[in-house]
């Protein structure tokens, strides 16, 4: 660094009026020890003692801003320089108020220097309170000294503790009538070290005083505010100042009461909240004396704000006043406060209580409810009174209505009960004691309601049910097994949907919490449900029992409280065999199939509903061998329900579930590999039957139903991480796409396109992978181009599409290169069509394949690179297509759009608009049309301002295709577009409000109930254009 040769001629620069870097070249080179700081005060002493204001203004300035290079340089100095430096500022502030700043300035840098000691703040601080009035200053001033304060009370307690309370009287003069929200957040935080950490007994109401007076904070920062100040932040800094200390009860308890009374909501929630903060603060003793306000004031607002979060505030106040008081300690034959809050409180909830029937039963409820949660005596002393009360008024109402109330009531305190458990230390034993006495009154109620011929009232028994299953140790076994056979019975047997799933919860929360009970007993009852037999015989083998339709729900219900691993280790198994024993009907109906789909369908929910539990995941690992058996004798069958589509898809989704849910799934994927590629019967225990001759070989042309399981092996494959498929992936790729070339069945194309995809995204070795693609490529390409059948062509686009998905989310270059290649077959009318329609494949994301869960090889933006080298050659290629292709090019368009983030799709947006304006004129393609309006519905609430100039040609062709649509699903997004239009500019819209309000009204005669829906709603929302803003 360059030496500082004349250090007067820059400071006399400075002061002049050259700004530059002349402070950070001088702070450089007092760091470097070049000059001292005492040279820089010798060569500034003539500016800074000169009787011309702007020679002291500038400089103080140049000596301050040194300071502050310094100090974030970290540069110490001396005791002595500090003391020095301390006593020139607090001269300085005598000075003019033009120089003020800068002083003001300097000291802020000064006292976070590490020699500034305790004397040097006393100085500082009989400096501001003897020269400066804070308030005459402006903010940014004021802002400072409050910064320096700060500073004291956070590194120099002990020197403001010698002051007494001389500190608080200053600070309260400085602060009194601070309006500035930057200041005020600074002046909050430091007022609450002061009363916890100061003296200020003689100012405990001037300090409330001037700190209260911001309550309720009514504050809504500027548009753009770059200080990032909120209400909430000063809203919660100012909470704590009033909750900060006990001193402040008399004064701010009848302040909250006051503000309580406010028409404001946010007065209101504030005084509320503010009261939850303060209660355990200023202890039972300080609320004492305003038990029978306070409770007055929460009550109002519980019973009349008609606000939920009003309410809510309401009762957690309460709950905390209520905490606080039973805390509380009194005298030998004095009534506690909280017994005395309670009798305040049930003196006005009683008459509530005997009406169940009331409309302010419920929140009553809430009240009684508020003050239980609030500690294990509370509790008591609530069910201790209010027990007996409910147990009265069930037996004395007559009307169903009123008893519902009553049992309402119980039910919630049944789950606070159940809340309490999970969230304190106390026993069981202990929590329940309240209830003991009245236990068998409480089974009456509910047990008494479950046999009811009211609905509603078993729904409210069966809920309280439910609640008091969820306590465990309230009820003992016996009694779980009663509810337990209730519950059976009116799962099965109930008329009402509603009594039948509420009764099937009750039984999901008996097994989660009684699991034991639950084997021993629910599961015997529901199985002799199943079938003619459910019943072991002498040898000790379970006989499968002869199903037909009507025992699916008990099947179902089964399978549905198998959420932990005990019950499992019995329903897994049962639902195999009937799986097993439905697969073996000859001739399925559809009733047979139906059911078959239905109970895999619940078996797949058992493993996504326990995909935590390690117990359950195994057990499913060891069912499936046996359920890959099954599949596999059924697929040898003609007719066998288990081959069905549907159901091959829930058991591949609860393969693809357990395999990305567990550690290593390595045994069962050997398995599932071993049977497909190598058709080893063994792995399953399995023998080929002695009427055939050939071998398991699904992937063989000629296999029939063997290859609709390619289904399973799809799900295992597509789950599988990388590293564990290198083994078998040149033999998958090579079986793979034979097979998706000549398999007849649709879903085994589609399934062996998503394998192949998988395969070729995740495999390792890219010399290897090149090899196979290049030779399938080929085998596709020459099929695209020979004059064959259209389905073999279909087959081949299938393939393709897929094969491609997969290289275009690792970033492979042959992806793009025969993608651009497809675009040209556009123009065949035998695949056009359908390369149009499926083209969503290579952009779509699917859950049972290519997806992080499935561990897919995903580069990053890959959807934006495909967007913006692929898109160009589309609209090229558009421009020159025949007239009846052109919808197979805007079709692409239209799925590209509705796949790729919105952010990219606007920096091309002016180009594309257009297309999919034009695709809505496609009368004769329906599926274009449908992908269309999913775009530009996107559009219409993503960027509005995008839509507005076609406006004129887009709202006639809405409304053509709302009412002359032949599918439904056309209809409905047509009408949901028009909808959302109404969001556009008004002047843009407003001029067709009558056109389109005529047009929807003869979409309210459609056929379908939800096309008449939307359009109600789309026609409302076009009749009410312009009122907001007329409001």
């Amino acid at each position: 660094m360059e030496a500082i040769s004349d250090l007067a001629n820059l400071c006399q620069n400075f002061v002049l009026g050259e700004e530059g870097t002349i402070p950070k070249k001088l702070a450089e080179a007092i760091s470097c020890q070049q000059i001292s700081l005492l040279s820089l005060v010798e060569s500034l002493g003539i500016f800074l003692t000169s009787a011309v204001d702007e020679n002291r203004v500038r400089g103080t300035r140049l000596l301050s801003a040194v300071l502050h290079r310094l100090k974030d340089a970290q540069f110490q100095l001396s005791r002595k320089e500090v003391d020095h430096f301390a006593s020139f500022y607090c001269d300085r502030l005598k000075d003019k108020v033009l120089v003020l700043p800068q002083v003001l300035f300097g000291l802020q840098a000064l006292v976070t220097f590490q020699g500034f000691s305790d004397e040097n703040v006393l100085q500082v601080i009989q400096g501001l309170n003897k020269e400066l009035y804070v308030q005459a200053h402006p903010q940014a001033e004021r802002r400072i000294i409050y910064t320096i304060l700060a500073y004291f009370l956070s590194n120099h307690l002990n020197a403001l503790r010698s002051l007494n309370n001389d500190f608080v009287f200053g600070y309260i003069k400085a602060m009194e009538g601070e309006k500035d929200p930057r200041n005020l957040i600074i002046v909050f935080q430091s007022i609450l070290v002061i009363i916890q950490q100061l003296p200020f007994d003689l100012f405990v109401e001037e300090l409330f005083e001037v700190t209260a007076c911001y309550f309720p904070i009514d504050f809504t920062p500027p548009p753009n505010d770059p200080f990032g100040i909120s209400r909430e932040e000063l809203v919660l800094a100012l909470r704590k100042v009033l909750s900060g200390t006990s001193k402040f009860s008399e004064f701010c308890l009848p302040l909250l009461l006051d503000k309580l009374s406010s028409d404001l909501t946010s007065a209101k929630l504030d005084s509320l909240r503010t009261l939850t903060a303060c209660c355990p603060v200023y202890g039972a003793a300080n609320l004492k004396v305003y038990l029978e306000p306070l409770w007055y004031g929460i009550r109002r607002e519980v019973y009349q704000s008609g606000e939920d979060e009003v309410e809510e505030a309401a009762c957690e106040s309460l709950t905390c006043l209520a905490r606080t008081l039973s805390r509380s300690t009194t005298q030998s034959g004095e009534d506690s406060l909280l017994e005395v809050l309670f009798d305040l409180i049930m003196k006005d909830c009683l008459r509530y209580i005997k009406e169940p029937e009331h409309r302010l039963m419920a929140q009553t409820s809430k009240v009684l409810l508020a003050v239980a949660r609030s500690s294990v005596p509370a509790l008591y002393l609530v069910l201790g009174r209010l027990l007996p009360l409910l147990t009265t008024q069930f037996n004395s109402i007559l009307t169903p209505s009123q008893q519902c109330g009553v049992v309402q009531v119980l039910t919630d305190f049944l789950s606070l009960l159940h809340s309490m458990r999970q969230s304190t230390e106390t026993p069981a034993d202990e929590l329940y004691e309240p209830l003991k006495e009245h236990k068998e009154s409480i089974l009456f109620i509910i047990i008494s309601c479950t046999n009811t011929e009211s609905y509603l009232l078993q729904r409210h028994g069966l809920c309280c049910m439910t609640a008091s299953l969820l306590n465990e140790g309230l009820l003992d076994i016996q009694e779980v097994t009663h509810c337990g056979q209730i519950l059976v019975s009116l799962a099965l047997d109930s008329p009402s949907e509603d009594i039948r799933r509420e009764s099937s919860c009750g039984l999901v929360t008996l097994s989660s919490v009684h699991p034991e009970v639950c084997v021993a007993a629910v599961l015997p009852m529901v199985m002799k449900r199943v079938g003619t037999s459910g019943v072991q015989a002498d040898d000790g083998a379970l006989h499968t029992p002869q199903l037909t339709p009507s025992d699916l729900p008990a099947i179902l219900l089964l399978l549905n409280v198998s959420v932990n691993s005990l019950v499992c280790q019995v329903t897994l198994p049962l639902c195999v065999q009937y799986l097993q024993h439905l697969s073996e009907i000859r001739t399925p109906g559809e009733d047979v199939i139906e059911m078959t789909q239905e109970i895999a369908k619940q078996l797949a929910a058992v493993v996504q509903g326990n995909v935590g539990n390690k117990d359950v995941l195994k057990l499913f690992a060891l069912q499936f061998q046996h359920l890959l058996k099954i599949c596999v004798v059924g697929s040898w069958a003609d007719n066998s329900c288990i081959v069905a589509d549907a159901v091959l898809a829930h058991l591949g989704t609860a393969l693809r579930t357990y395999i990305q849910n567990v550690h290593n799934s390595q045994k069962l994927c050997n398995v599932i590999v071993q049977l497909f590629l190598e058709g080893d019967l063994t792995v399953i225990e399995c023998e080929q039957p002695l009427s055939s001759s050939q071998h398991f070989n699904p992937f063989s042309s000629s296999s029939g139903n063997e290859q609709k399981l390619i289904v399973l092996l799809k799900d295992c494959i597509c789950s599988q991480q990388p590293e564990v498929l290198a083994d078998h992936c040149p033999v998958l790729l090579r079986s793979s796409i034979t097979l998706a070339l000549t398999s007849e069945f649709p879903t085994v194309v589609e399934s062996v396109g998503k394998m192949y995809a998988a395969v070729i995204n995740k495999m390792v070795e890219e010399r290897e992978m090149n090899s196979e693609l290049l030779d399938d490529l080929q085998v596709i390409w020459s099929i695209l181009s020979k004059e064959e059948k259209s389905v073999k062509k279909e087959r081949a686009i299938t393939a393709l599409l897929w094969l491609c998905k997969g290289l275009l989310m690792r970033s492979h270059p042959l992806g793009i290169q025969n993608v651009v290649k497809l675009l040209e077959l556009f123009e065949d009318p035998s695949v056009g069509r359908l390369a149009g329609e499926r083209f969503y494949l290579l952009l779509k994301d699917f859950p049972d394949v290519l997806n992080d869960a499935c561990h897919a090889v995903t580069k990053l933006m890959y959807k934006q690179q495909f967007f913006h080298q692929v898109l160009p050659n589309i609209m090229s290629l558009f421009d020159k297509a025949k007239e009846g292709n052109k919808s197979f090019y805007l079709q692409s368009v239209s799925h590209i759009c509705t796949n790729v983030p919105e952010q990219v799709l606007l920096s091309e947006l002016p180009k594309v608009l257009p297309l999919l304006i034009e695709s809505l004129q496609c009368s004769s393609n329906e599926d274009l049309i449908a992908a269309t309006l999913e775009g530009v519905c996107a559009l219409v609430m993503d960027t509005p301002t995008s839509i507005c100039s076609y406006v004129p040609s887009l709202i006639p062709k809405l409304l053509q295709l709302a009412k002359m649509g032949k599918i439904m699903k056309i209809r409905i997004n047509s009408l949901k577009c028009i909808g959302l239009l109404v969001h556009l500019p008004h002047h843009i819209v407003y001029p067709y409000q009558g056109i389109v309000i005529k047009g929807l009204a003869e979409c309210l005669d459609d056929k379908k109930r939800l096309v008449r829906k939307v359009a109600a709603e789309s026609r409302s929302q076009w009749f009410l254009l312009g009122q907001s803003a007329l409001l």
